[in-house]
């Protein structure tokens, strides 16, 4: 019988070989010209762009990373600080707490922060001040940082807010949260991304925009798109977290619901984002606050821009939490304690109702040097509305104490033009030995306006 060829010889395999690469030649070469056809045609018939999503919504890749903080820029003069060694726009903190003290560690975004406005202005600082003034000793942390979210305040619990040991933390929501963490969450891988970025093609198949919240109007318009369910799944992953970590570390945990601006204006739409928020929060039992109803009554008054509130709102927002009854009273908690049942805080009362000026003025009197401070403090927050406390406050310009010096002379720069009386004491404390104090006269001087005009020669002097 005769033998089989020998196909394995050297001379077969090689053919074979070369058959194949010229196999895959082909195939590669067919693939490339299928392709570019494909993108010839993509790109002929590609739609106008899509908007990219709104300012307002964060990404999160220009920090180089998903949280930062900021490191101070102060230099000793002028005699405070922008950002404290934690890196957040706050007064410092030590780790113990005073005894009989009640911490709360409000976590937040730029509404939080108090953008716009002066850092005494923010809600967190004027809550403390206004709890001060009516003889609650609540020490408040603002721990918030312009384009953070749910992640970035999860993570701020964990680096920063948890070695504070705080008996309470309420977290901000702003309605751009959850287009953030949509947006930021929901990235391809890098290579695909720069795919994305050149082809058409590429842009047509994944349709990246698609699955993007372009602005917060979608939470309103389109509230079952998937595209804003899974942004609120992936919000509401990050509270139920950090819910479970500030409770196991026996500390209470509350969140506050802050509206947009268009919200209060004429024709807003129904409240859609606060009502699944607030059903959130009733399934998993988290006591919350929302604001909507107390801000819709001051109006756009409320707001800096379209979402950050004025000096106004945040001293609007400090009362309703401060009235709320969402911050426990110290005997009501301790170690391991339980949140109150779940339940929508009611506001009470009408908007700047609950801290007038009769009651800090009452304040300002008091034999406690703190509640003298705080009250002048919490007058400054009202504004022009403290206009009838001017003479008290100038009256405050000759304290024993320097730091109730230094909050009257604040306040009556807030008040502005009305503050006008108080021009000669406010020139006088110009010289006091205090830098805080100086700092305070000629913000009040600067306040008063016009009416301080013969003041300028003072004012040079001190430079």
């Amino acid at each position: 019988m005769a033998d089989a060829p020998d196909t394995g010889t050297a001379p077969a395999r090689a053919g074979r070989a070369r058959d194949l690469f010229v196999n895959l030649l082909v195939a590669a070469f067919t693939m490339a010209l299928a392709l570019g056809g494909a993108e010839l045609v993509a790109r002929l018939i590609e739609p106008p762009a899509t908007a990219a999503p709104a300012d307002y919504i964060t990404d999160w890749q220009a920090w180089d990373g998903d949280f930062y903080t900021v490191k101070s820029a102060a230099v000793g003069w002028p005699p405070w600080e922008d950002y404290n060694t934690e890196g957040l726009r706050d007064r410092e903190h030590a780790i113990e707490k005073r005894p009989g003290t009640w911490r709360v560690a409000c976590l937040g975004d730029s509404v939080t922060l108090g953008w716009g406005i002066r850092p005494q202005q923010a809600w967190p600082q004027v809550l403390e001040e206004l709890a001060a003034a009516s003889g609650r000793d609540l020490e408040v942390m603002n721990i918030a940082l312009g384009g953070w979210s749910t992640r970035q305040e999860l993570i701020a619990w964990r680096r920063i807010a948890r070695r504070y040991q705080p008996d309470q933390v309420l977290l901000g929501i702003c309605l751009n949260d959850v287009a953030e963490m949509q947006n930021n969450l929901s990235r391809p891988p890098k290579l695909l991304a720069e795919l994305h970025r050149r082809s058409v093609l590429v842009r047509r198949i994944v349709g990246a925009r698609q699955r993007e919240i372009g602005a917060v109007d979608e939470l309103f318009t389109s509230p079952d798109a998937p595209n804003v369910r899974q942004g609120y799944e992936k919000m509401f992953a990050d509270l139920r977290t950090l819910r479970d970590e500030v409770r196991a570390d026996g500390a209470r945990f509350g969140i506050l619901v802050f509206p947009f601006r268009f919200q209060v204006a004429p024709r807003a739409p129904p409240p859609l984002a606060q009502r699944t928020i607030a059903e959130f929060c009733r399934r998993e039992g988290i006591p919350f606050l929302d604001l909507l109803p107390a801000v819709a009554s001051l109006g756009e008054s409320a707001f800096y821009d379209y979402d950050h509130f004025s000096p106004a709102g945040a001293r609007l927002v400090a009362e309703q939490v401060l009235d709320s009854g969402l911050i426990a009273e110290r005997s009501a908690a301790g170690p391991g304690a339980t949140d109150v049942a779940p339940r929508a805080l009611a506001p009470r009362g009408e908007p700047g109702g609950g801290h007038d000026p009769g009651r800090l003025l009452e304040a300002l009197k008091d034999p406690a040097e703190a509640r003298r401070a705080a009250a002048a403090r919490g007058l400054a927050t009202l504004g022009e509305a403290a206009a009838s406390a001017v003479p008290a406050l100038a009256a405050a310009l000759g304290d024993p104490s320097h730091a109730v010096r230094a909050a009257a002379a604040w306040a009556l720069g807030d008040i502005g033009p009305a503050a006008a009386p108080a021009k000669p004491a406010l020139v006088r404390l110009l010289h006091d030995g205090d830098p805080f104090v100086r700092a305070g006269a000629a913000f009040g001087l600067g306040g008063i306006g016009g009416a301080a005009r013969d003041a300028v020669p003072a004012l040079v002097e001190r430079l």
